[in-house]
């Protein structure tokens, strides 16, 4: 027995090592082409400018309708290039739609997304207001900055470099700026979605707002990656209601409606939804793990025996365990309207971000079988599903993978999976790939100014986002 285990032993052994020396990189060849953005300076007061409208979406409504048409005229006058040659449309009064015609109308289209609204920001956390557009010697900081007037300026400053290069694409590309995606895009993306489907659009993807380029962030890899996201997690609103018996607080039930609130909550803590690499997690790590050492390569390189110890390391920390499964976060509560009154009813909102492969209806099974408490109700108040995967190995993805490197050949580029959502999901009925991605480069500190205090990005990122896009659009337009 012991010779059969020895044996049994060095087989796994022999091909683990056997799988790790054909684990090669998936990197493409680069050739470094230096960024030169001409009149940088004007570049980044235009986004600048942008950044001074406070075209904030704060859940009670569009943005002032004021802002959003000041923020257009903007465009409007920034890019004369592209507004004499592109059609530009009000879409939901608020939104904007360009069209550049192709010369081959039978082409499938290329779509650039992006979005004109922001979240709120309270200036008195801020180191600079966060619409004043602040411009230093390195960084262009304001609300926007990163999310998301970065992606739209970059897109049109892009576009109007090629039409004065004289570039004609062959096939039509549209940039949909909707004004709604902090609040779900259901006015903005979704309206221009419609509309490009009744006209009978096809493209042949989407890229949208996203992830980005990380620097110092993956443990074991010192050169930048660039995590392009080819799915996107869902979303689901989810009301606990726990129903107790009112009264005075002085002679109370052993549970009270809080009572048992809190009970289903703790016991959902306890008790997540399971784990499991899904399809774009996988290819991220095949990716990825051709640049580690050879001990985690030879790890990433057999998953069908080391799967296990990866999940428990992801699970380790709140941001690879988010890769892993669906989470559930409590993040609002209510109860009784004076201290000393019991609630006859205790409600809690759970936030859940919906792993591909799972649905609403397995989310609720495990929901329901954890609590386990007839008194304690559910409630779906919002649900979005995840969108499943795009190909890491289609045309516009290894455009995207050369963009990037020959901008800097030390990036490594890497299909992942988007953990928030974006205004990408209204369009992945026209497009045969969704992609999520915005070339910012983000280190550890950068991470808390998305949607958080001091959002800003730096000069020379700025213009290496301009000339990505630039190059991207050719290069997918040109056929």
């Amino acid at each position: 027995m012991l010779l059969t285990w020895l044996a049994a032993i060095f087989v796994v052994g022999c091909i683990a090592v056997w799988r790790t020396s054909g684990f090669e990189s998936k990197q493409r060849p680069a050739t470094h082409t230096p960024v030169a953005i001409p009149d940088l300076g004007a570049r980044v007061e235009r986004l600048s400018k942008a950044i001074q409208f406070p075209t904030v979406s704060d859940g009670s409504g569009n943005p002032p309708a004021a802002q959003l048409f000041a923020l257009h005229e903007h465009l409007r006058a920034s890019f004369p290039l592209v507004h004499q040659t592109l059609v530009r449309e009000n879409i939901a009064e608020y939104s904007l739609l360009y069209t550049w015609k192709g010369q081959d109308p039978t082409l499938p289209a290329l779509i650039l997304a992006g979005h004109l609204d922001v979240v709120p920001a309270d200036p008195k956390r801020w180191s600079h207001d966060p619409f004043a557009g602040k411009v230093d010697r390195l960084h262009i900081y304001g609300r926007g900055a990163m999310d998301d007037k970065v992606t739209v300026m970059a897109i049109l400053e892009a576009v109007e470099l090629l039409l004065a290069e004289g570039f004609v694409p062959e096939r039509s590309v549209y940039l949909a700026f909707g004004h709604d995606e902090e609040v779900g895009g259901y006015e903005g993306a979704r309206v221009i979605a419609d509309i490009l489907q009744a006209r009978g659009v096809v493209a042949e993807a989407t890229i949208d707002e996203g992830m980005v380029i990380t620097e110092g962030i993956m443990d074991g890899i010192t050169d930048p990656v660039a995590l392009v996201g080819i799915a996107e997690k869902g979303f689901m609103n989810l009301e606990l209601v726990a129903r107790g018996t009112g009264g005075h607080s002085s002679m109370p039930p052993r549970k009270t409606a809080v009572g048992l609130l809190s009970q289903a909550i703790v016991r959902l803590q306890k008790h997540p939804m399971p784990g499991s690499l899904s399809d774009s997690v996988e290819q991220m790590l095949a990716y990825v793990g051709p640049e580690f050492s050879y001990g985690r390569r030879l790890v990433m390189a057999n998953l069908w025996l080391f799967g296990g110890m990866v999940k428990s390391s992801f699970s380790e920390k709140h941001a690879t365990d988010a890769l892993l499964r669906t989470t559930m976060a409590p993040t609002m509560l209510e109860g009784s309207s004076k201290a000393n009154v019991l609630a006859q009813e205790a409600k809690a909102i759970i936030n859940l971000r919906i792993k591909p492969g799972d649905t609403e209806e397995s989310v609720l099974k495990h929901i329901r079988k954890t609590i386990d408490d007839s008194r304690v109700s559910l409630n779906v108040i919002e649900m979005v599903s995840p969108q499943e995967s795009s190909s890491s190995d289609s045309r516009v993805f290894h455009i995207m993978a050369d963009s990037l490197r020959s901008m800097d050949p030390s990036i490594i580029v890497s299909p992942g999976l988007m953990l928030a959502l974006t205004d990408s999901r209204h369009y992945a009925k026209l497009s045969n790939d969704v992609y999520r991605f915005t070339a910012m480069r983000l280190g550890p500190e950068d991470l808390a100014r998305l949607h958080g205090v001091d959002e800003r990005i730096a000069v020379s990122n700025y213009a290496e986002i301009i000339a990505f896009n630039r190059r991207l659009i050719r290069a997918v337009a040109s056929n």
